[in-house]
């Protein structure tokens, strides 16, 4: 579906729970859009055998928000990190199987050049022997034992064959030692790549371990929250931001530029959006693909994968792969990216929301779009 007017996007979550049911309704049991539209609100009721009671939750307070804006700015930058970091190790170990593979290749070439310019070598010394042993024989007489001048003519010219032999053997000879000192310094700087890139990948993988200890850390704090600062955390979580909302509908938002005409959204999308709202509450995992839990990424690649579509594993990457579209253009099933470089992808599910699985201690929730890392929009064309 296409939007209403920016004012009706500008809010998403003051109207989130009636949207939601508008757009998700046509792709998900009953069930599971009641549970969605229930986790919006912040009223519980009880029922017991003998009477209905309503228990509604105080606000969190100034401070409660405060303290929950920082915990989430350091939440979504750790998992942005995390998502970055992925793709600099898994970017850093493609390249260490392109630098063994092409350190293979030169050695090999150098390997075969070497083995032919031994056996040239050969070949120039074994000839100069053979010359060696006519000049001496003629010099000392040698050639009257043969037993016709013809005879001996036919050695003589054999000398002098040598000697042409001789000067193109050397010739060969030399172009191949040149070659092979050419190889010799491809071969070295093959080695020298595989020694850096080896190099980068140990740093990739000690920055990505440093980053999930952290990880760990902000679960082991979220773990000890009261109840006030999660409530806030949640709230802040799926309003967004207004600042960026008017931004965005004012179109004075800088993003990754949406091409002029976009083409059409797949049919497959209503299937990917009923996959990941099938998968709200699970929680967030880094590095999980499911069925259990997963990552923002993880959560995209898989919802689109039970629509029959295969996506890059990391967010930088599925941004690559879908085109670019407009906050205008914007429709179900449509990615939406954040940071720079790209960390973070959560798919729109319509009326600014869109289901994401956010950083660690989380769960795969509705969340408003307007975040203040909000970097552009793509869309999977790929059947």
């Amino acid at each position: 579906m296409h939007h209403g007017t920016a004012m009706s996007q500008s809010r998403p979550s003051r109207r989130r729970a009636v949207s939601l049911v508008a757009v998700l309704g046509l792709v998900l049991p009953l069930g599971v859009v009641s549970q969605s539209v229930a986790a919006t609100t912040t009223t519980t009721s009880t029922t017991s055998p003998a009477s209905t009671t309503t228990t509604t939750t105080a606000p969190p307070t100034p401070s409660e928000m405060a303290r929950a804006q920082s915990l989430l700015d350091v939440f979504r930058r750790t998992a942005t990190t995390l998502d970055q970091l992925e793709t600099t190790y898994l970017d850093a170990r493609a390249k260490v199987a392109v630098a063994k593979w092409n350190r293979n290749i030169a050695a090999g070439q150098l390997a075969a050049t070497t083995a032919t310019y031994e056996r040239l070598r050969a070949r120039a010394v074994a000839l100069a022997v053979r010359r060696y042993e006519i000049s001496s024989a003629a010099a000392g007489g040698g050639l009257s034992q043969f037993s016709s001048p013809a005879a001996a003519g036919q050695v003589q010219d054999a000398g002098v064959y040598d000697a042409v032999a001789a000067t193109k053997l050397d010739h060969r000879v030399r172009a191949v030692e040149q070659l092979r000192t050419i190889r010799a310094g491809m071969a070295a700087m093959a080695q020298n790549d595989l020694h850096q890139a080896a190099t980068a990948r140990t740093t990739a993988r000690t920055s990505l371990r440093s980053a999930r200890r952290a990880d760990a850390h902000l679960l082991a704090i979220l773990a000890t929250l009261d109840p006030g600062t999660r409530r806030a955390l949640e709230k802040l979580q799926s309003a967004g931001d207004d600042a960026v909302a008017h931004l965005l509908t004012s179109g004075s938002l800088v993003l990754r530029t949406g091409v002029g005409n976009p083409p059409a959204v797949l049919p497959q999308a209503t299937a990917a959006v009923a996959f990941a709202a099938a998968q709200l509450g699970k929680p967030y995992r880094w590095g999980a693909t499911g069925p259990d839990s997963f990552d923002c990424s993880g959560l995209a690649l898989e919802a689109w994968k039970a629509a029959g579509v295969t996506l890059p594993r990391v967010a930088i990457d599925q941004a690559a792969a879908t085109v670019p579209v407009s906050f205008q253009d914007l429709q179900p099933g449509d990615l939406v990216f954040f940071e720079s470089p790209i960390g973070h992808v959560g798919i729109y599910v319509g009326d600014g929301s869109m289901i994401d699985a956010p950083y660690t201690g989380a769960s795969v929730q509705i969340d408003s779009i307007f975040w203040k890392d909000l970097a552009g929009f793509g869309r999977v064309t790929q059947p």
